[in-house]
């Protein structure tokens, strides 16, 4: 079995700026029936569970300990996971992801006319 790699030091600042990014995606989303975005429609429309899209957006996971206690920790995504938030969200990955996991050539991303762009994308 393939070896797990450690998360970045800082990845616990890195999950809540990935959760708070989804998130804004998600409040700034109009269905086409006037609604905004809920979890559970996000988790609908990308075939995750409604907990999934919340543990994302609040950057925690549930995992366990070898024991199978509960170990929670920050949130972990996989790629998988993020490229069908994404889709549903009608944004591109990178959109999602904060900008020090970004190339410094591209953290200032300019948004395309007519792309979806949450309201404010400053960290709390």
């Amino acid at each position: 079995m393939a070896q797990r790699r450690e998360l970045p030091r800082d990845w616990p600042g890195l999950a809540r700026e990935l959760g708070l990014r989804v998130r804004q995606f998600r409040e700034a989303y109009e269905t086409p029936d006037g609604r905004l975005l809920t979890q559970e429609d996000l988790a609908h429309r990308a075939g995750l569970s409604r907990n999934h899209i919340q543990n994302i957006e609040n950057a925690r996971n549930n995992a366990r300990d070898a024991s199978g206690k509960p170990a929670p920790g920050p949130g972990n995504p996989g790629l998988a996971t993020l490229l069908a938030i994404a889709r549903a969200l009608n944004v591109q990955l990178l959109d999602l992801l904060p900008d020090q996991l970004l190339p410094e050539d591209i953290r200032d991303r300019p948004w395309p006319e007519g792309d979806a762009q949450p309201a404010e994308m400053d960290s709390a």
